[in-house]
């Protein structure tokens, strides 16, 4: 071997691998931080979705509280319908304030300490049962998103959480004996 021979440069085919392999890892980087940033995203979407829906479920909490209340009370600040074939939470017209039983809801000045004034007030219903001194109460809460078609009334956008409770007020004092609470997985 001469010495000539031994500072030959590479052959045509060998170089360029380097920067083939560069701009393969280059390609392989930008979508790895794509993947990430999507899923970065989507992780803030479900927080807040969590959150919307959170808050609807403390306003419905709330108003149906307050309308069991008002049962205690003996406040005509609701109105208590009477036991009927088809209860009046299930007819969609009362909770639009449309209906022949409407839908009570929560003014503006009530007290929302610790959880803020909703955009959209939440609201209830009371309505007797057929067991003497048992009461009805549904209730429902809306995200700060929510919007409703204004032909349906159901979502658009955003959460509502809707409760119902049974509520037993005897007579003769007026303050709540028994409450059961169920969450309505089929709103109206």
């Amino acid at each position: 071997m001469t010495p000539s021979n031994a500072l030959r440069p590479a052959p045509a085919l060998e170089r360029g691998t380097t920067l083939v392999i560069a701009l393969v890892m280059l390609l392989a980087v930008g979508l790895m931080s794509t993947a990430v940033m999507r899923r970065v995203g989507l992780s803030d979407q479900i927080a807040l979705n969590a959150r919307l829906r959170a808050q609807a479920a403390e306003f419905a909490q709330l108003a149906l509280r307050w309308c069991a209340h008002q049962i205690e009370l003996a406040s005509t600040a609701v109105t208590i319908y009477p036991a009927d074939a088809v209860a009046a939470w299930t007819e969609t017209a009362n909770w639009r304030g449309d209906g022949p039983r409407p839908a009570y809801t929560l003014a503006a000045a009530t007290d929302f300490s610790g959880i803020g004034a909703p955009r959209v007030l939440p609201q209830c219903l009371v309505e007797r049962t057929s067991i003497d001194g048992v009461f009805s109460v549904a209730a429902r809460g809306l995200s700060p998103d929510f919007v409703a078609d204004p032909v349906t009334g159901q979502a658009r956008v955003g959460s509502q959480v809707w409760l119902q409770s049974d509520v037993l007020v005897p007579p003769p004092g007026h303050r709540i004996v028994a409450r059961t609470w169920q969450q309505l997985l089929t709103p109206p």
